[in-house]
């Protein structure tokens, strides 16, 4: 009952186009602690007992490509999805010189980023995670070539619609797209560090205040 009544609260807010709702939904669920279904699933698995207590860290960590259960999972894949699915839309045939798509862009890269799976990933290579890339399942793959192939040039046989292209073409265009993602980040970090010192260079030094008050 808890999975229908969230999944139809993430779908209302995916036909509302509620993007800011969604953002703080997402926000919500990953402050959320992993709930007892995900803990026993996890805890279980031989790769994680190898690690020892890697099961007690934060789901945020988790991988979202294989297969989990439970409520934050669900609630989480789903509205990351969902918001992809808004983001991806509203972005349209903008031009890389928009800022406004750069944003949309960006944060289209954030929900890849929430898969918490690189590129360097062994699992990308699996024939599940083919069948899963090929069949266009894996929501955040598709909207990230899409939304690099409307903003950026890309090559003439690698401008076919997403949906038409094959694992090894979605991949060549994937890592480009990634690669544009950690620039715009990286941008985004420098701007945000300037900003941060040069507002502290406008505030005034305590020390001095209290010897001229002195």
């Amino acid at each position: 009952m808890r999975c229908k009544y969230i999944a139809a609260y993430i779908e209302t807010m995916n036909l509302c186009k509620m993007h800011d709702k969604l953002e703080t939904f997402i926000k919500w669920i990953q402050s959320a602690p992993r709930d007892l279904p995900s803990f026993y699933d996890i805890s279980l698995r031989s790769e994680v007992n190898a690690l020892g207590d890697r099961y007690q860290e934060s789901h945020c960590k988790d991988n979202l490509i294989l297969s989990s259960v439970g409520l934050v999972s669900f609630a989480k894949k789903l509205s990351n999805a969902a918001l992809c699915r808004i983001l991806v839309e509203a972005i349209g045939g903008n031009d890389s010189k928009n800022q406004e798509a750069q944003d949309l862009f960006g944060d289209i890269y954030t929900c890849f980023l929430r898969l918490n799976c690189p590129l360097d990933n062994s699992i990308w290579q699996t024939q599940q995670t083919r069948k899963l890339v090929n069949a266009s399942a894996c929501i955040e793959v598709d909207s990230l070539i899409t939304a690099y192939q409307s903003m950026y040039d890309v090559q003439e046989e690698m401008s076919s619609k997403v949906t038409q292209m094959s694992w090894e073409e979605k991949m060549i265009v994937l890592r480009s797209a990634v690669n544009q993602g950690q620039k715009l980040n990286t941008g985004k970090e420098d701007s945000d560090a300037n900003k941060k010192a040069r507002k502290k260079r406008k505030m005034p030094d305590a020390g001095q205040n209290l010897k001229a008050f002195a």
